[in-house]
């Protein structure tokens, strides 16, 4: 199964575990297993989708699904999952991601 690496403001929608392991083929099947697994992180990793940064083995994957259903993995692969940070305005961010999130 591969590793997931949970961001902390998303942790309490598993049951604040950071890392958690789903099998899948493909990144697409993993994270739709993740959010099988733990249906709280549905709403967050949707709105958070413009913003969350994926990477596999510590190399930076293009967001969205199509994206995602063409990177393989294996059961040894980790994925870690980065919201971004960034100071001045939240402007930027759409209304009720950060709510969400944390």
């Amino acid at each position: 199964m591969a590793r997931i690496i949970i961001p902390y403001p998303m942790q309490r929608h598993t049951n604040q575990q950071r890392n958690i392991e789903v099998g899948g083929k493909s990144l697409k099947e993993v994270m739709d297993n993740v959010v099988k697994a733990y249906p709280g992180l549905e709403t967050p990793l949707q709105k958070a989708a413009d913003f969350l940064a994926v990477f596999v083995n510590g190399e930076r994957i293009m967001s969205g699904t199509d994206e995602w259903a063409k990177v393989s993995l294996s059961d040894s692969d980790e994925v870690t999952l980065i919201l971004p940070i960034a100071g001045g305005s939240l402007a930027v961010i759409p209304e009720g991601v950060i709510g969400d999130m944390v």
